[in-house]
């Protein structure tokens, strides 16, 4: 149920995303590149928050949604959808 849930929040998004944004700026089950920590160095499975050197590991190497142009014209914002089952 949680699962068809994030699947049909996702689909919504994506498609007023494309209604209100070029199509070709959408994509969808995007992989997300490896960040690198404060020394420089490649990081695969964990990210570094720099301000505070606090490491946490990545669970998931994708998201839900690239959307290109949605803060600026050269930026992309990545969003992940997440359904939480409360009861």
């Amino acid at each position: 149920m949680i699962h068809s849930r994030h699947d049909e929040s996702r689909d919504t998004l994506g498609f007023l995303a494309c209604a209100g944004f070029q199509p070709s700026n959408v994509r969808d089950e995007l992989h997300i590149t490896p960040c690198r920590d404060i020394g420089g160095k490649d990081v695969v499975n964990k990210l570094v928050e720099p301000q505070t050197g606090i490491e946490c590991e990545l669970e998931a190497d994708r998201g839900d949604l690239l959307i290109r142009g949605f803060w600026d014209r050269r930026s992309e914002c990545i969003i992940d959808v997440c359904i939480c089952d409360v009861n």
